[in-house]
């Protein structure tokens, strides 16, 4: 792929039990395409889904993106950086912004839409901070309108839903890009949103839905109702916990983690006589565990969760108003027969892990199921997260004589490029770089015409030579094409330059 042709975006994915790294690009339906993913295991740098260790999670996002970097074309690194955020305090904040209108009745016009956002900017909470918000949603004399521009009222309101999460937790995010890693941060993208508006169909927003990702350390809960996000709350448990309690059973961690995947259930009326063995303390002999002895732990967990989803729908007072049901994914929804302890709530439910809607489906890096929220954060970045690796105009020119052409169809053609680029080199070393540009956009349109030369195809009448009347075809001369990819990075680096002066 040409880096200078497409915007690459770079997200990380702060999960309790992984870190996930991608970089991605879109095409032109905005389909996300993804380049290249990595993960690395938390060690219990997050917890909760929030930054816990500072050191060590940035160690473990600097090698997700040196791995990633050797993904990019050569001479292009990351620079800034989405941060996917699944905090337990992450919330939405339920706001109502009303405007004084003439009681006779008055127009809304582009100045009360923008009074109302003025409003919304100046808004703020004790000790958390707005991470984003989303389009308010209006009431024009009680009546819902998405568009209320030149519709005369006497009462105009507007309701907004905030994305906050506690300072702390923003503050370590930002320490880890800013200070530690020198990056750019691109943004904080609240996670459990980003999923639930790709992996929600806009029937299933319109109808009432609920979205609920039970992860390692965290559940979220989202709810749309009549085409609008309602509600956003995380919930203190997930995965993890389940396996917490079954190190009850005198079990290490890495124990109570098989056995949650091979035996666990969500309850205890199955496998009631079913028994296995695991190595004991001594790693000799072995020890007899009986599965309703685990499901009584697992299912009691489970049961917690599911009440605690249940109890945040019908908080929202939305509850009656879910007519597309329940949409359940995340590690914590594969514990066996969860289905059937979640018919004890309700039956209008769903499992789904898939991104059809946005993905490109003729690339294999798709279809990991372990990257769905990578996928999920790349499709709402909006900025190029990557740019060329600035160098000095010796070490681009030392770099591109390396990698001169030797052989060429037409040798001639071939010194001509090279003579032409020892030129160039010699003005733009003894030229000051307010004059670079100006001669590398004058030597870039001289190789650009000289990029292809016209070779005859070969002649079965005369092995030697083609005649005259032999189609004739345009190819590509190698050397040129990188001498003129140098020449883009040299515009980079002088630009930069140019800023860094006019800044100082």
């Amino acid at each position: 792929m040409n880096m200078s042709h497409a915007n690459v975006y770079a997200v990380i994915d702060l999960g309790s039990s992984s870190i996930r790294g991608m970089i991605a690009h879109k095409l032109k339906d905005g389909m996300v395409s993804p380049i290249a993913c990595e993960s690395l295991p938390t060690e219990g740098c997050i917890k909760h889904g929030a930054v816990y260790n500072i050191d060590g999670t940035t160690e473990k996002i600097a090698e997700i993106i040196a791995r990633l970097n050797q993904k990019l074309e050569d001479n292009y690194t990351i620079n800034k950086l989405y941060i996917g955020l699944g905090a337990q305090s992450l919330r939405s904040e339920e706001e109502v912004i009303r405007l004084e209108l003439d009681e006779n009745g008055e127009e809304i016009r582009d100045t009360h839409i923008a009074k109302v956002f003025d409003e919304i900017e100046q808004l703020s909470f004790p000790r958390r901070v707005i991470i984003d918000y989303l389009p308010p949603y209006y009431e024009v004399d009680g009546r819902t309108e998405a568009f209320p521009r030149s519709i005369v009222c006497r009462e105009f309101v507007a309701h907004v839903s905030l994305i906050t999460v506690k300072d702390w937790v923003y503050n370590n995010v930002r320490t880890v890009v800013e200070d530690r890693l020198k990056m750019e941060l691109a943004g904080i993208l609240p996670t459990p949103l980003c999923e639930a508006n790709i992996m929600l169909s806009p029937s299933q927003r319109q109808l009432g839905a609920v979205f609920v990702n039970i992860g390692g350390g965290t559940s979220s809960v989202v709810i749309f109702q009549d085409g609008v996000f309602r509600r956003l709350r995380l919930l203190p448990f997930g995965g993890k916990n389940v396996t917490k309690d079954l190190e009850s059973l005198h079990l290490t961690e890495e124990q109570a983690e098989e056995i949650k995947l091979q035996y666990a259930g969500a309850t205890t009326y199955a496998d009631r006589d079913k028994t296995f063995e695991i190595p004991s303390f001594d790693g000799v002999e072995m020890r007899m565990m009986r599965v309703i002895d685990v499901n009584r732990y697992t299912s009691a967990r489970m049961r917690e969760i599911t009440e605690n989803i249940f109890e945040v729908v019908k908080a929202s007072q939305f509850e009656h108003l879910i007519n597309a049901g329940f949409v359940f994914t995340g590690g914590g929804t594969k514990i066996k027969r969860f289905d059937e302890l979640l018919k004890n709530y309700t039956r209008n439910y769903t499992f789904n892990t898939q991104l059809s809607s946005v993905i490109d489906h003729n690339n294999p890096l798709s279809s990991i199921p372990e990257m769905a929220t990578a996928i999920a954060l790349a499709y709402v970045a909006d900025e190029d997260c990557v740019k060329p690796i600035a160098q000095d105009l010796q070490s681009l020119f030392n770099n591109t004589s390396s990698n001169k052409t030797q052989t060429y169809t037409s040798g001639q053609h071939d010194n001509d490029s090279n003579d032409q680029l020892s030129q160039t080199q010699e003005v733009l070393l003894n030229t000051d770089d307010e004059d670079a540009e100006g001669i590398w956009s004058k030597r870039f349109n001289e190789f650009d015409d000289n990029d292809s030369h016209i070779e005859p195809e070969y002649s079965a009448k005369n092995k030697n030579h083609a005649d005259e009347s032999t189609p004739r075809k345009r190819t590509r001369n190698p050397a040129l094409t990188k001498i003129k990819s140098i020449f883009s990075q040299m515009v980079e680096t002088f630009k930069e330059t140019s800023d860094d002066n006019d800044e100082l």
